[in-house]
């Protein structure tokens, strides 16, 4: 992932109580077209975890492990700016929250046993 991308999404101040009560997340956005395009879809997990926040519901069952480097608080307030916002199109936020998490992020599918 481009240091570039990981620095306008994480890089910078943290957001603050304001930022959380009235989300715009423009500052943390990367362009629509510089997400990479596994992103782009539902079948992507990260992008699943993410609406799942969105929406409330159930997420992608698996581990998930912060990476080194992120501050976990810090990564849930950048999301839920990010998501709150009304200004960008759903689908590029549904895009940049799933690219958020999967810099931020380490996800091991839950593996479930095949019936034989």
């Amino acid at each position: 992932m481009p240091a570039a991308h990981i620095e306008k999404m994480f890089g910078g101040e943290s957001p603050r109580d304001v930022d959380l009560a009235f989300p715009c997340g423009m500052r943390y956005y990367v362009p629509p077209g510089e997400i990479p395009r596994e992103f782009q879809s539902m079948d992507n997990v990260f992008t699943q975890w993410g609406m799942s926040v969105f929406s409330g519901t159930t997420p992608p069952k698996g581990e998930v492990h912060l990476r080194e480097g992120f501050d976990l608080e810090d990564v849930k307030k950048r999301v839920r700016v990010s998501l709150g916002d009304w200004e960008p199109k759903h689908e590029h936020k549904r895009a940049l929250v799933g690219y958020m998490l999967a810099v931020a992020f380490e996800f091991k599918p839950e593996v479930t046993p095949s019936a034989a």
